[in-house]
């Protein structure tokens, strides 16, 4: 009985994560918006993940899960790949194609994050970014993501980070005042294991530190002393958000 109400649980929080995606691309006509994020938190994280990846040769199939209105898709189509969108929000997909660049290279695909209507070792690469926090757990995420993408082929998700102090303190307050959990925060050490165990190896952690909407103006300055975030007390507590890449063996 306590794992069947922990199923139900879980299946409640993916299913109000998915009308919520409805919701925002119903009434919502830009990517941040459509993809829950703050405009400022959506450029921070393109910023970083682009910064972060080797682009390497042109041509390669590349996956992106969760794809929102397009943006990662898009700023692959522009890095040359062959580009195959996928989200469970079919809202969001009719958006994303109306946008003027890109949409015309992409091949967008209604389907879910943790049931990927993909064959084996399909993919070059995959990205899975802004995923994580709308699942109860990682687990099947990653399973999928290693089972599509193809032997040395990449795998990038990202997470909220559960350690960071800002973040903590959110989970607490929603529980004083007994009120469910919004988002899921997440592990870095867990997401890094679950890689591992799906057979994800070269394993790197981008720590993402991130200003609040109103003190954009300062991010640059926070970005130019990201050599500070690599110290593992100060990352683990003021990071709001973590990237995390890997290979497939």
């Amino acid at each position: 009985m306590q794992k069947n109400n922990r199923d139900i649980a879980n299946s409640s929080f993916k299913e109000q994560w998915r009308q919520r995606f409805e919701r925002f691309a119903s009434n919502q006509d830009d990517d941040a918006g459509i993809a829950g994020w703050s405009e400022t938190g959506l450029k921070t994280r393109l910023r970083y993940f682009l910064r972060s990846w080797d682009v390497q040769r042109s041509g390669e199939r590349w996956l992106d899960v969760g794809c929102g209105a397009g943006t990662y898709s898009r700023a692959l189509v522009k890095a040359g790949k062959q580009v195959f969108a996928v989200d469970y929000s079919y809202p969001s997909l009719v958006k994303a194609r109306e946008r003027e660049y890109g949409a015309e290279q992409i091949c967008w695909i209604l389907g879910d994050a943790t049931s990927l209507p993909l064959r084996d070792a399909e993919m070059d690469g995959i990205l899975a970014l802004g995923v994580s926090q709308a699942l109860p757990d990682s687990k099947s995420l990653v399973s999928e993501l290693a089972r599509v993408v193809a032997s040395e082929g990449e795998i990038w998700v990202d997470g909220l980070n559960q350690f960071c102090f800002p973040n903590a303190i959110e989970v607490w307050k929603r529980r004083l005042k007994g009120c469910p959990d919004h988002l899921r925060y997440e592990s870095p050490a867990y997401m890094r294991s679950l890689l591992r165990e799906a057979g994800i190896e070269d394993i790197k952690i981008i720590w993402m530190p991130m200003l609040p909407g109103r003190w954009y103006h300062l991010q640059s300055w926070v970005e130019r002393l990201q050599f500070l975030f690599q110290l593992p007390i100060i990352s683990h507590l003021f990071c709001h958000s973590f990237l995390i890449c890997g290979r497939k063996k």
